[in-house]
């Protein structure tokens, strides 16, 4: 039986209600290949027959139900098949959520033939996707590991309370607060991710291999904090925790640092939503604005822009002199805060950027066996494991992956 029989087959089962989840499965992942989309618009026109079947495969209407079923056995991202017979639909991919954004997911310099059978990441050991967790430090140098901790109190420091809620870590005033600042670093190893809320109300979204420093409470006319990695901001205009010996609005600053304490530059907002992405590996760092307002400076702050929503500036390091900065007017927000949201969210990116997302968030090493420079447009679920994602991948037929414990094999 060929690949397209067997395609046939699959869709008369499914329209019978007669697929087992492994065979439903199957058909998905079929569906996401341009040759499938085309057999499946094909059989809808009433064009496509076999030996044994003596009439159209699907109706409109049989698709249309068929459509309706996917939809409602799914979670509500987009994947755009076909613009004529498929404006939107929602599929779903070994029990998580592996969505692939359009036609264009399948990038590809050559057709795969029918008859040649998909290849299977080689696994020797999987690897589970990256949680919520993190390393707080404390102002005296104490540390405490928060990624199995329930609510409640986790430290208590000069007049403050460092209290653990619904996976938050929140700052709460008890009594007088000092007069020398008093600072914390939240730290997310690789694998890690994690959530907190500043002493001010701001909240903090950190992504993997990242950190955030920052005084226990804000005093005088600014409120300055310090990042490695990449970290969300959704940033209070106002002082929120009392006796804070400062009233009104104050700056909010953001100094962006190399995992070695060198200065990258600076973000200053009053109240605004932002992305910094700013790890060392990246090359440059790109902050990108949702809303609001913010200045952006570069390394010796001696160039600055300001940003309006919507817009993204890019810091491009010349060592020896400030950084340039480059923006870009219509940047792809969605993109900017995917990871914030659960997802891998590729837009042409090439497969050492998407490689360097998979070593932080599955705490893993990757190696390449050769050069490749392919690039890809996907979305898919970071709650799924490594397994899953690169198998997606593997789809193009561009890429092939080996996991040999915890490293992964990149080939062509």
């Amino acid at each position: 039986m060929t690949r397209e029989e067997k395609f046939i087959r699959l869709l008369e089962a499914y329209k019978k209600d007669l697929l087992s989840p492994g065979e439903e499965e199957e058909l998905f992942t079929l569906l996401r290949l341009p040759e499938y989309r085309s057999l499946l618009e094909k059989a809808v026109e009433a064009s496509l027959h076999t030996e044994e079947l003596q009439g159209p495969l699907l109706s409109q209407s049989e698709a249309d139900a068929m459509l309706q079923t996917i939809r409602s056995k799914t979670f509500p991202a987009p994947a755009v098949v076909s613009r004529r017979l498929f404006p939107r639909i929602w599929v779903r991919y070994a029990a998580a959520v592996l969505l692939i954004v359009g036609a264009t997911y399948y990038i590809a310099t050559r057709e795969k033939s029918p008859e040649q059978p998909l290849k299977e990441v080689i696994v020797t050991r999987d690897l589970p996707p990256g949680k919520n967790g993190a390393v707080l430090t404390l102002a005296d140098g104490s540390s405490v590991v928060l990624d199995s901790i329930h609510d409640g109190l986790v430290a208590s420091e000069a007049g403050v309370e460092v209290m653990m809620e619904k996976g938050q870590l929140n700052y709460v005033a008890t009594g007088e607060l000092p007069d020398d600042k008093m600072y914390n670093t939240m730290t997310t190893p690789k694998g890690r991710q994690f959530h907190l809320r500043l002493p001010d109300g701001t909240g903090v979204w950190l992504n993997a291999a990242s950190s955030i420093t920052y005084p226990i409470t804000f005093r005088g006319p600014e409120r300055v904090v310090s990042i490695t990695g990449e970290a969300y901001f959704e940033v209070a205009p106002r002082l929120l925790m009392p006796q804070s010996h400062t009233s009104g609005k104050t700056p909010f600053i953001v100094k962006i640092n190399s995992s070695s304490g060198d200065p990258k530059g600076q973000v200053e907002v009053l109240g605004t939503h932002f992305n910094i992405n700013a790890y060392d590996d990246e090359g440059s760092e790109k902050i990108t604005l949702l809303e609001g307002s913010i200045k952006v400076s570069g390394r010796l702050e001696e160039s600055s822009r300001v940003l309006s929503p919507g817009q993204q500036a890019d810091l491009v390091a010349d060592p020896g002199s400030p950084a340039a900065i480059v923006v870009t007017d219509q940047a792809d927000l969605e993109r900017a805060v995917a990871w914030k949201n659960g997802q891998f969210y590729f837009n042409g990116d090439n497969i050492k950027t998407i490689m360097r997302q998979v070593e932080k968030w599955y705490d893993v090493q990757v190696a390449f066996e050769s050069d490749i420079d392919h690039s890809f447009v996907a979305r898919i679920s970071r709650e799924v494991n490594v397994s899953s994602l690169l198998r997606i991948l593997e789809l193009t037929d561009l890429v092939h992956f080996e996991i040999q414990d915890d490293k992964i094999i990149v080939k062509k």
